[in-house]
């Protein structure tokens, strides 16, 4: 796996440690922040990171991001909306705003692009709104749309090598101090000038579709209530958890913790608490040999027949008969409370069946443009 998908699998930066802490403007930064990724030029202001995102709990990051499906789909949670992404679709994600993306299939193929925020010409209340679903989607054949999934493309494939070129790379990376410049190259003149003609292509397109909002310093504040009751439920999901317990240790009451759940999510706190359990739970299911039992009762849920009737109604199996489908061939021996990240699923790009020049017709998107033109 590349440095990059491993970055976005784990959540960690190339010194290995979470991200936590503030941001660059002194305000709360995410508990899991997917910072910029290390291995590109610090002359470079945008990545666009190729490979397949199947599942990513909730983060959020100073980066502007758009995830971008060229192949199969998947849902993305973000601004209280649940969108889901198919072939030749793309959704922007401001700076700040928490996100998860689940439901991705095996082999699916995603680009994603993101731009360094301080490489943004826009005012601070301002939110870009680009994104080809959702309630101001943009039609997947108009001219901007079209524009921006070249650019992104191409951009992808200038900054993508070849598997050999990556390897040899990362044995330099792993020799070498210095990690400037150490990962990519552009092994001619003019790939610099044409990633740097892609780029502003695709601002261009962005800087089109945006809107101002207003009263900024009190959305930052609510913003940062709401990541602080995600960070305690992260951490803390296998205790006992409702609005209760979050409004004693954060001193916040009860109605605002449902109202900020709602507002961000478009969810109720207990169906993101059941959620989060869901999830550890699958993951201990795929990757251990521990009793279903001894799960239930790790991952909060407080009786087994209550883990059964959730697991039923959100994934329409048992445990026991998703065990079966998804058992990892050589169970790990993870801890019984997990770092969340660790659940993400990724699979970097050249673990897929795809060439670089699949990255280039995402540009085409012929597919979906054909079934909107019908």
């Amino acid at each position: 796996m590349s440095m990059a998908a491993e970055e976005k699998r784990t959540g960690k930066g190339i010194d290995g440690r979470e991200r936590e802490g503030k941001g660059r403007d002194g305000h709360q930064a995410g508990y899991y922040e997917i910072a910029m990724n290390g291995r590109y030029l610090s002359q470079m202001p945008a990545a666009a990171l190729a490979g397949n995102v199947i599942y990513n709990r909730m983060h959020w990051h100073e980066h502007l991001e758009v995830m971008c499906c060229l192949k199969g789909s998947f849902s993305l949670r973000a601004g209280g909306e649940i969108l889901r992404l198919s072939e030749g679709d793309f959704a922007a994600i401001n700076p700040e705003v928490p996100h998860e993306i689940f439901d991705g299939k095996e082999d699916g193929l995603q680009i994603i692009y993101s731009v360094d925020a301080r490489f943004l010409r826009k005012k601070d209340t301002e939110r870009y709104q680009f994104a080809t679903v959702g309630d101001n989607a943009l039609p997947v054949d108009c001219p901007e749309a079209k524009a921006f999934r070249k650019s992104v493309g191409r951009i992808a494939w200038i900054t993508t090598p070849e598997r050999d070129v990556l390897e040899a790379h990362i044995r330099k990376w792993e020799k070498s101090e210095d990690l400037s410049g150490q990962e990519i190259f552009f092994p001619r003149e003019e790939d610099w000038y044409a990633y740097q003609r892609e780029v502003y292509e695709s601002l261009w397109c962005l800087a089109r579709h945006k809107s101002d909002q207003e009263r900024e310093a009190e959305r930052r504040e609510g913003q940062e209530q709401f990541y602080r009751c995600v960070q305690m439920i992260h951490r803390q999901y296998g205790a006992r958890m409702d609005a209760g317990s979050l409004s004693a240790a954060l001193g916040l009451s009860e109605p605002t913790i449902y109202r900020m759940f709602r507002k961000y999510l478009g969810m109720s706190l207990n169906s993101y608490i059941r959620l989060v359990r869901l999830r550890s739970a699958q993951n201990l299911l795929e990757g251990t040999d521990r009793e279903i039992t001894e799960i239930a009762y790790t991952c909060g849920f407080g009786s087994l027949s209550n883990f059964y009737r959730v697991f039923q109604d959100l994934t329409g199996q048992s445990p026991g008969e998703y065990r079966r489908q998804r058992r990892l061939p050589t169970p790990e021996r993870v801890g019984m409370q997990q770092d969340v990240m660790g659940m993400n699923r990724f699979q970097s790009f050249f673990e897929l069946p795809y060439t670089r020049d699949d990255l280039l017709a995402f540009g085409s998107c012929q597919a979906k443009c054909r079934e909107q033109n019908v």
